[in-house]
């Protein structure tokens, strides 16, 4: 459930805070969202690019430490967890993602909306994360 305006009095507060913490150290990424899935024999699937979204500011917040190998299937993977913050408006979906240097990040869940910002946890793939 979304906080209303009438339950939240310092909403407008709260935007000037998110903008200025963004601000101070902003990224602007083109997130791409993953909008066809097909289905491949034996099962799986292939998931074509959707149209990029327009470019949008936002801050990335590391949710790692050391050096983000994984197991996984046998064999060790880089992989790291950021937290992007957005203003309220940001336009952000599971699935986006983007590609930074050897990197992919990929929106792998929202937050619940507060009104004053938008929160998404990133998995970060590939050989060094390019944030944090």
């Amino acid at each position: 459930m979304a906080v209303t305006a009438s339950a939240q009095r310092g909403l407008d507060a709260l935007r000037r805070v998110t903008k200025a913490f963004i601000d101070d150290d902003p990224s602007t990424i083109v997130l791409i969202p993953n909008s066809t899935r097909t289905q491949v024999p034996g099962g799986g699937y292939d998931v074509t690019p959707g149209t990029p979204r327009a470019a949008q500011r936002f801050k990335l917040v590391a949710d790692f430490g050391g050096d983000g190998i994984t197991a996984s299937d046998g064999a060790q993977i880089h992989q790291w967890s950021y937290t992007l913050i957005g203003m309220w408006d940001s336009v952000i979906e599971i699935g986006d993602s983007w590609v930074d240097g050897d990197t992919t990040y990929t929106v792998v869940s929202l937050l619940q909306n507060n009104g004053y910002e938008k929160r998404a946890t990133v998995t970060a793939s590939g050989r060094e994360p390019n944030y944090g």
